[in-house]
């Protein structure tokens, strides 16, 4: 489900693109990929991997996507 909630989120980001040269990365129109990078008792440590369209933008987009899913998964709790 946390999966789920970052990939629409990123999804309404505009800047956020799919990378077509390096498309091996990703499954098929995906822009983004989701991967488990670490567990620890009640803790899942979640990373999305993501193509920014200007670099400049990299931390504005974390920023809207980290309280975007911040939001949607409090609404769960």
């Amino acid at each position: 489900m946390a999966r789920k909630i970052i990939v629409e989120e990123a999804d309404k980001i505009p800047f956020i693109i799919q990378n077509k040269r390096r498309n091996h990365i990703f499954d098929k129109n995906e822009k983004l990929v989701v991967r488990v990078v670490g567990v620890k008792d009640n803790i899942v440590h979640l990373r999305a991997y993501a193509w920014i369209s200007n670099p400049s933008l990299e931390f504005k987009a974390k920023a809207i996507l980290r309280e975007a899913v911040h939001k949607r998964l409090s609404l769960i709790h």
